[in-house]
């Protein structure tokens, strides 16, 4: 029996298809011929049984990273009949939070740097800790406390100084302002007493302004957003005095805290630059790009909270995945690596499925139904690249628009390391943080300096003091990288077998090893192991277009898209191209929205009760 997409798809959308296949019992070949892109037609020879067409499912999930976990787990948890698949293209699960081994070495492929997610309570502004709580997983992770974070600014400036408002006032601005207190104009205007003095007052001031920033977003979390009106009744009822602050304040927190700043007559050059950095690390912009709402929990967690403190997840990033995909499988769903989608399949506006090839047999294209929802946990790009022209035109053309005004951010240079640990610190501390920042220079990306110069930033993680098992007894692994300033097309021409590109992979770790070595200064002589990762690298691995960090948002940009798109039924955006963005907070609260907004009023009721 044949069938042509034409009369195949509308079956498969309503549901038809599911029920007279397994009416039919006898095993017969089916025909289906589909558009696809690269290829005028794609024919597909299957078998009628349930292998074929691999079992349907409510919700499918495009890719395990941490939005698209996050979604899969809360539909999984909180609804009461919704099927759930997670597809992976990848062999490890967990997008950047996933790791890798070399022997007895453990690494981390992407962040190191947690806070708010240590607590026992539901305290924390940090969407993901909350996010965990809701779940009933948090304690399935286990965390590891420190209180420091290493810097080295320009001019020779370095601290390792505790988190809090008590030590970045007392010891970190008198030192820094103490010591280089002269003007953008490089001339010392006045004298080092007011230069402390200016600088704390204006800090004071932005944290006085922040406060109660801060304390509407840990009361009423994005966690509990969705892309309808059906929201507004549980927000009002739960949240009552929390929506009127957050109404009170809805228009300043849209503003990039560059703005803010200016408003409020921030002037000293190192709380503008240190501001740049931490806006930067987060979501890939300065502090001109970045808006309020995005940056007020790293602000609050960092210097408003009275036990600030940094946390570290034992077994590294990939017990947060796997406590996820946990969650997920216990729950009924499903995941599966080494399957990677083609396209999204639709009828009419509506869609119904997704077109993938398995590992197991890569030169067999199946379709997976959707009886719910599709959801791509891919950036905009990739996404844009999976509707072929079956895709609803209205959607089509909003990705155009979308590719056209949101410019991908750089890419990454990435070392890994092993090194000997004879005679260094076992335990972190002032004189050996666990973590720390480079900074080369500090100005405006104009004059090719600033937080944004390609390889002007680099961050170093020696994630074996705080994790002793990622690594065995006499050595540690260290991660160091550059945070989203790498150029792809600075890579895009090269063969990965060629020796221009071992060349060019070899002056990336040099550069690299400068930035360990300001801790480790023989950290290159103690190397037992060495891996270097191009924009190439972060591109395959990651599934990233370009190997990108994502959308460079801006004022001018708009906003990002919200997780429930235009002209078509049935398919969301969550990943860190959708609202609110990069970031771990970010793409937590998206995954959270974008289940709000599928699991039905009553299943949403019971996830925020």
């Amino acid at each position: 029996m044949a069938f042509q997409v034409a009369s195949f798809l509308p079956k498969l959308g309503n549901g038809d298809a599911h029920a007279c296949y397994w009416r039919c019992p006898e095993r017969r070949q089916v025909h289906v011929s589909c558009p696809h892109p690269g290829a005028s037609r794609l024919t597909m020879r299957m078998k009628a049984d349930r292998s074929a067409l691999d079992e349907e499912a409510d919700v499918i999930v495009i890719g395990s990273g941490l939005s698209g976990l996050v979604c899969a787990a809360m539909v999984s948890k909180f609804s009461a009949d919704k099927s759930v698949v997670v597809l992976e293209a990848h062999t490890e699960l967990g997008g950047c939070l996933h790791e890798y081994k070399r022997g007895k070495f453990t690494f981390e492929s992407g962040p190191s740097l947690y806070a708010g997610l240590a607590s026992e309570k539901i305290q924390s502004a940090n969407p993901l800790q909350i996010i965990l709580q809701k779940l009933g997983i948090a304690s399935k992770i286990k965390w590891v406390k420190y209180d420091r974070w290493g810097a080295f600014m320009p001019n020779g400036v370095s601290f390792a100084e505790k988190l809090g408002a008590e030590a970045f006032e007392n010891v970190v601005l008198p030192r820094v302002l103490g010591e280089h207190y002269a003007g953008d104009d490089g001339v010392a205007s006045i004298s080092k007493e007011q230069a402390v003095r200016q600088g704390v007052e204006e800090w004071r001031r932005l944290m006085k302004f922040l406060e109660p920033v801060g304390r509407a977003s840990r009361e009423m979390p994005m966690t509990a957003l969705r892309s309808d009106l059906l929201a507004v009744p549980l927000l009002i009822s739960k949240y009552p005095k929390e929506m009127i602050q957050t109404l009170t304040y809805a228009t300043m927190l849209q503003k990039p805290l560059g703005q803010v700043l200016d408003e409020l007559g921030i002037r000293t050059p190192f709380l503008r630059n240190w501001l740049d950095l931490l806006c930067f690390l987060l979501q890939g912009r300065p502090a001109r790009e970045t808006p309020l709402s995005c940056v007020s929990f790293m602000i609050a967690e960092w210097f408003q909270t009275p036990t600030a403190q940094l946390d570290y997840p034992v077994g590294g990033s990939a017990s947060i995945a796997n406590a996820l995909v946990q969650c997920i499988q216990e729950n009924g769903g499903r995941v599966h690596a080494r399957s990677r989608v083609s396209r999204v399949l639709w009828q009419g506006s509506r869609c119904v499925g997704v077109e993938y090839v398995s590992g197991s047999d890569p030169t067999k294209p199946r379709l997976l139904r959707a009886g719910c929802a599709v959801v791509s946990n891919a950036d905009t790009w990739t996404t844009r690249s999976l509707l072929s022209d079956d895709a609803p035109r209205p959607l089509r053309a909003y990705f155009d628009e979308l590719v056209e005004n949101f410019e991908p951010l750089p890419s990454f240079i990435h070392l890994h390391a092993a090194i000997d640990s004879d005679g260094l610190p076992a335990e972190p501390s002032a004189d050996f943080p666990a973590q720390w920042a480079v900074v080369d220079e500090w100005g405006p990306i104009e004059c090719d300096s600033g937080v944004e110069a390609k390889r002007n930033v680099v961050i170093v993680s020696v994630s074996s003091l705080l994790d002793p098992n990622l690594a065995p007894p006499g050595h540690h692994v260290l991660h160091a990288y550059t945070p989203a300033t790498e150029p792809y097309a600075d890579w895009a021409s090269l063969d990965t077998g060629s020796d221009a590109y071992k060349k060019k992979k070899a002056e990336a770790g040099e550069f690299l090893w400068k930035a360990v070595s300001r801790c480790i200064p023989d950290a290159r002589s103690r190397c037992k192991l060495e891996l270097i990762g191009t924009p190439l690298t972060h591109a395959r691995f990651l599934n990233r277009y370009h190997g990108t960090y994502g959308a460079k948002t801006s004022p001018l940009a708009g906003m990002l898209p919200w997780s429930k798109l235009p002209g078509c039924t049935g398919f969301f955006l969550c990943s860190d191209s959708a609202f609110p963005g990069i970031g771990i907070p970010a793409c937590a609260a998206a995954g959270a929205m974008t289940a709000n907004s599928i699991l039905s009023w009553h299943e949403y009721r019971r996830a925020h009760s």
